[in-house]
């Protein structure tokens, strides 16, 4: 048997629509409760947006992989403002080269 192997990835996710991913996950957790205690969320917009993706991950990622298992999926969410995207945008398709520009 090989040596176990630990992978970390990372991904981007843009959220451009938080409430159909805070509804979809409202029915996927309603669906999957099975405690005995109280559902936690009355409605979709009670669900937190780290949880909403989470579950959305969870959903799209199989626990099991030929030879493998992922474990919990970790989520940080943060707002970011669509004006500050917009010139975030703007200032990656800058194409400039500054090393073309210098005699050599």
């Amino acid at each position: 048997m090989s040596d176990r192997v630990h992978l970390k990835v990372e991904l981007e996710l843009l959220v451009d629509d938080a409430g159909a991913l805070r509804q979809s996950a409202f029915e996927r957790l309603q669906a999957a409760w099975s405690s005995d205690d109280a559902f936690p969320y009355e409605s979709a917009d009670d669900v937190p947006l780290d949880q909403a993706i989470s579950s959305a991950l969870g959903d799209a990622i199989p626990i099991q992989f030929p030879g493998a298992r992922r474990s919990q999926i970790t989520v940080d969410a943060e707002s970011v403002d669509s004006s500050d995207t917009a010139s975030e945008d703007s200032e990656d398709t800058d194409d400039t080269d500054d090393e073309a520009e210098k005699p050599r």
